[in-house]
C-alpha cells in the first residue's frame, strides 16, 4: 500500500497507521471509501464510550495577533494521563482555534455541533479521537472574549502541559490608549493573579444586595464583625479589591492607577473569564 496515501489517511483522521493501512487496502486504495470506514468504524467505538464519565482533560487558550479577541476552551477527558497525551492536546488545539475563528454569533454548543475542521465534522473528530485514544471526551465550554476598544486582550494558563494548554485557564481584557507593549506585561500579570485569586466579579459594584446579605447574615451569626467581613468579602468578590498576589499588599485597582501614564488615560479592566479544569 503506497505509504503517501496511508500517511494522507492518518492526517485526514487521526487514526493509527496501521487502521489506515487495513481501512486502505480493504477498499483497494480508495481514499474516499477507507476514510467513510474508518469514521464509521470510529463512531462506533465512540458510541459505546459515550456514557462514561469525563472530569479530567485540560483547558485551552487561544489569541488573536491583534489582541483584540481571546478564546478559552475546555475539553474533558477520563484520566489525567489522556489530558497530557499530545493528541489530546492538539485536538484540543484544533478545536479552541476552531471556535476563536467561527461566526461570533455562534455559542460554543452550537459550534460542537454544527462546526467543522477543514472539511472534517467536530462531532467527526472527537468521535475518531475517542477511537484512536480509547476514552470518551467531551468538549464541556467554551467563550470568547472580544475587546473593540483600544487596548489588549492578555492570556496566562496555570500549571501548564503545552503551550496555552494547562489545568486553569484566564483571558482578562485591558481597555487603554497605552501602547500595546506596555500592557502585555501587565497584562499577563493580571492574568496569573485572576489564575491564583479566582475573582468573581470585577468590582465592588457588581456584587449584588442579595449576596451582600446572604454573607453578612451567615458570618454575622458565627461573631465574625460585619464591617471586617464585608471588607473580607469584597477582596473575595472583587478583582480590583484584592491584594494583588505579586506583592500581597498593593490592591489591583492600585496597581493599575500606578501602570496608568497619566490620569487622563487611566488603564481599565474590561472583562475576564476563568476556566477551571473540573469546576461545576
Amino acid at each position: 500500500m503506497d505509504a503517501k496515501l496511508v500517511r494522507e489517511l492518518r492526517e485526514r483522521t487521526g487514526a493509527g497507521i496501521m487502521e489506515c493501512k487495513k481501512s486502505l487496502v480493504e477498499s483497494n486504495g480508495d481514499m474516499e471509501k477507507a476514510l467513510e470506514a474508518l469514521k464509521q468504524s470510529g463512531l462506533i467505538r465512540a458510541q459505546g464510550k459515550a456514557g462514561r464519565e469525563t472530569q479530567h482533560g485540560a483547558v485551552g487558550v487561544y489569541l488573536s495577533e491583534d489582541g483584540k479577541l481571546g478564546t478559552i476552551v475546555e475539553l474533558n477527558s477520563e484520566t489525567d494521563f489522556v489530558g497530557k497525551n499530545q493528541q489530546f492536546q492538539t485536538l484540543l488545539g484544533k478545536i479552541t482555534k476552531a471556535f476563536h475563528e467561527a461566526d461570533d454569533t455562534e455559542d460554543f454548543n452550537q459550534f460542537i455541533e454544527n462546526g467543522k475542521i477543514g472539511e472534517i465534522p467536530i462531532k467527526d473528530l472527537i468521535a475518531q479521537n475517542i477511537a484512536v485514544i480509547g476514552e470518551n471526551l467531551s468538549p464541556k465550554r467554551g467563550h470568547r472574549l472580544n475587546l473593540s476598544a483600544d487596548g489588549i486582550i492578555a492570556s496566562y494558563v496555570h500549571n501548564a502541559s503545552a503551550p496555552n494548554i494547562g489545568k486553569i485557564g484566564v483571558l482578562v481584557s485591558l481597555e487603554s490608549k497605552q501602547d500595546q507593549s506596555e500592557l502585555k506585561e501587565l497584562g499577563k500579570q493580571i492574568a496569573m493573579h485572576i489564575a491564583a485569586s479566582n475573582p468573581k466579579v470585577i468590582d465592588v459594584a457588581q456584587i449584588t444586595d442579595a449576596e451582600k446579605k446572604s454573607v453578612l447574615v451567615h458570618r454575622e451569626n458565627s461573631g465574625t464583625p460585619s464591617e471586617e467581613d464585608l471588607k473580607n468579602f469584597y477582596e473575595e468578590m472583587a478583582l480590583l479589591e484584592q491584594p494583588f498576589v505579586l506583592d500581597a499588599k498593593t490592591k489591583v485597582k492600585e496597581v493599575l492607577a500606578s501602570k496608568a501614564s497619566s490620569p487622563a488615560n487611566p488603564i481599565r479592566i474590561v472583562d475576564f473569564v476563568r476556566f477551571s479544569l473540573g469546576e461545576g
